[in-house]
């Protein structure tokens, strides 16, 4: 279950996923519990609680047009902007370049002994009491 639910402090909308005891706003901080707050809408699908919360943000803000939901609105962000090969032309790179220097030998993680197996070069310099008598 998913409720639309708003705080009485500073009038923030956030949905809930289940029956928590409390919940705590996430706009300004305040701690309510949960069964005394206002649930505006309730829900079995979270992307149904978004979208009436979405409805609910856009009413206040004056905006009388239907919107997409969350899902469409979701797939046409990520299909719009330009894509890395774009973004590294625009920016004076060759995108074929970088995707070669990417996958060369020298692009993989090189193995070595680590810090703990190296061989001891002296004493510790981070000791800070005298050093101990041999």
């Amino acid at each position: 279950m998913y409720a639309v639910v708003g705080c009485s402090d500073c009038e923030a909308l956030w949905v809930v996923s289940g029956r928590p005891e409390t919940t705590s706003c996430p706009r300004c901080g305040a701690r309510r519990r949960f069964a005394k707050l206002k649930k505006f809408a309730e829900t079995e699908d979270a992307d149904a609680a978004k979208n009436v919360r979405s409805a609910m943000v856009q009413r206040r803000a004056g905006y009388d047009g239907d919107l997409d939901d969350f899902a469409t609105m979701g797939e046409r962000a990520m299909d719009s902007g330009m894509d890395d090969g774009e973004f590294l032309t625009a920016s004076g790179l060759d995108a074929d370049e970088v995707a070669d220097a990417g996958s060369g030998p020298t692009a993989t993680r090189r193995r070595g002994r680590s810090r703990s197996a190296r061989p001891s070069s002296g004493p510790s310099r981070t000791s800070t009491g005298p050093p101990s008598p041999r």
